[in-house]
């Protein structure tokens, strides 16, 4: 994602047309500006240390910004349940917030515009074979989203999207997610998910 973003607050979100239509653009002015500020940044402290050994799945970027030890966390939504649940000190304590990814000052790209998933979902590859396909929607209809996992959904009585934005948690109010979906130019899906399997980047 920082390399998405930064290609897009660099040049626009027009730079990933070519890549999104044949890959060959990975080698225009904007992705090797976002590489090289990578880079850069890796080498003079934008990054922590042990970046590389920093496991998410066990909430450790999380942790981090927690503590105070990160002032930005580039993640997805669902990390404000992460937050709420695993760090509720942090999440009350009125420093914990969610905002556009930085603009840049000479940048050509709408500073609005935001890169990942809206929610959470499913997807089946439409290149797959057909008994492929059908084995993937037996399973999603079958055992994620059965009777029994639905009713427990419901039995929870979380509030639905529409409710949420109507009545956001008082202690965000103004610092969540609806408003940057509404106010973005654009949202543009992760590239691994648009491109599909087997389309990377050629030099």
């Amino acid at each position: 994602m920082w390399l998405q973003y930064l290609t897009d607050r660099h040049g626009g979100e027009e730079q990933f047309t070519g890549i999104i239509e044949d890959g060959d653009s990975w080698n225009n002015e904007s992705v090797l500006f976002a590489l090289e500020t990578m880079q850069d940044l890796g080498e003079n402290g934008g990054y922590i240390d042990t970046y590389n050994g920093i496991d998410a799945a066990q909430n450790e970027d999380a942790q981090l910004l927690a503590d105070g030890q990160a002032a930005m966390l580039l993640q997805g939504s669902w990390v404000y349940a992460t937050i709420n649940m695993d760090f509720p000190e942090f999440a009350d304590s009125g420093n914990f917030g969610f905002t556009t990814f930085p603009e840049l000052e000479d940048g050509e790209g709408d500073p609005s515009n935001l890169v990942g998933n809206p929610a959470n979902y499913w997807s089946v590859s439409a290149d797959a074979p057909e008994v492929d396909q059908q084995d993937a929607m037996d399973y999603i209809s079958e055992h994620l989203y059965n009777d029994e996992a639905v009713d427990t959904m419901l039995d929870l009585k979380l509030p639905s999207a529409a409710e949420r934005h109507q009545r956001p948690d008082r202690r965000h109010r103004g610092r969540g997610l609806p408003h940057l979906r509404r106010r973005a130019g654009r949202q543009r899906q992760p590239l691994p998910a648009v491109l599909g399997p087997g389309r990377h980047a050629r030099a």
